[in-house]
């Protein structure tokens, strides 16, 4: 932990004055995706992934059986962001209340209302951070502008000293344009820079050091290696390229998202939350310039190469060589290249609990990718998803 976050000139910074730099996860729309939302997920992406941030993405965009729709749907909405950023303040990590939304513009005062009860209940907690909306596609910034400082005056006037990120115009590639007319009423604001290195490369990022240049802070609160859409092959050689930009500029980042749909952005396999055998993480892999690397499906962020009758490999790294065998009676071996990493298991008492619970159904193998700088061996059960 770097303590109270706060924006000095363009970097966000932690108690010392310097420049922090967070890396995790954003969870997926709460609605869809409530199989994650829970404490043990949370403890896993913090103690095994080494998470330092999560962002929890609030589903509160009109008619879409979110925040908005209904008692039920927006009690049920509390519930997840509640549970999650405790969890994450258990952990010791930071977390992101996220207004997941596109129309936030014309909820202004559903959005004061909830981030007001948020900065209640966690003003004095220096892990959470308020994001106060996702994404604006077409409203012009100076609409976008007058709802921030509605909404950030709101939580201010509570007492809460919190980072505060807003969203930026045309699904925040456009932060050059709210650098030329930023918000100065409030202290410790930054803005929403969002990419997707199959559609967004060297324009938005020459966008995103302009903003830099005029002296706002940037927040990665989403990316992903594929298209805009979600879908589309993985542009590893232009993530390499945002990986640098944000590391040469300290932006922290949050990659979407940790869930199982059917999608490339997604970095479960498709349906998991859904099948009955327990799910294994069988390996991560990270290469030195901190994107995680593997032999996969173009189209997809992972890969699984099934045999239901045998066994389970998959190949991670052709360089590193680790491969993970998964026998029919569900235990676990990790042969790993000498020369490139100890033989062992990193997790031993993981392994022994797998080799002895024969309930674990093979089908349900799956690699998981997530972006860090750490070569591991995981064991995660479904309970704990």
């Amino acid at each position: 932990m770097f303590g109270r976050l706060r924006v000095k000139g363009n970097k966000i910074v932690g108690d010392n004055n310097h420049p922090v730099q967070l890396k995790g996860m954003s969870l997926f729309w709460s609605q869809w995706s409530t199989p994650f939302y829970n404490r043990k997920t949370i403890s896993y992406l913090a103690s095994k992934v080494k998470c330092t941030i999560i962002r929890a993405a609030m589903g509160a965009q009109s008619g879409q059986d979110g925040y908005l729709d209904g008692n039920s749907n927006r009690e049920q909405a509390i519930h997840q962001v509640v549970t999650v950023v405790d969890a994450a303040i258990r952990e010791d990590i930071y977390v992101i209340i996220d207004w997941h939304a596109h129309d936030a513009i014309h909820h202004r005062n559903q959005a004061r209302h909830f981030f007001v009860s948020m900065a209640k209940k966690y003003k004095n907690t220096p892990n959470v951070i308020f994001e106060i909306y996702n994404e604006p596609i077409n409203e012009q910034w100076h609409e976008v502008k007058t709802y921030a400082e509605s909404v950030i005056g709101a939580i201010r006037d509570t007492g809460a000293k919190n980072l505060i990120v807003v969203g930026t115009p045309f699904y925040c590639q456009h932060v050059d344009i709210a650098s030329e007319d930023p918000i100065i009423a409030f202290r410790d604001v930054a803005y929403s820079l969002h990419f997707y290195a199959g559609t967004h490369r060297k324009s938005e990022r020459s966008r995103a050091q302009k903003a830099l240049d005029n002296g706002i802070a940037l927040f990665v609160t989403e990316w992903g290696t594929c298209q805009a859409d979600g879908n589309g092959n993985l542009d590893l050689n232009e993530t390499q390229k945002w990986f640098r930009f944000m590391d040469e500029n300290k932006l922290s980042w949050c990659n979407w998202s940790l869930n199982d749909k059917p999608e490339s952005a997604s970095v479960l396999k498709s349906d998991i939350s859904h099948s009955r055998p327990a799910v294994e993480v069988v390996a991560v892999v990270a290469d030195p310039v901190a994107s995680v690397r593997a032999v996969a499906d173009p189209a997809a962020i992972v890969k699984v190469v099934a045999d239901p009758v045998a066994s389970i490999r998959a190949v991670v790294d052709p360089v590193a060589s680790i491969r993970a065998v998964v026998d029919p009676v569900a235990s676990i071996r990790a042969v790993a290249d000498p020369v490139e990493f100890e033989i062992a298991v990193l997790n031993p008492a993981a392994i022994a609990r797998a080799r002895t619970n024969t309930s674990i159904a093979s089908k349900n193998i799956i690699l998981v990718l997530i972006l860090q700088t750490n070569t591991l061996v995981l064991h995660l059960p479904r309970r704990a998803l």
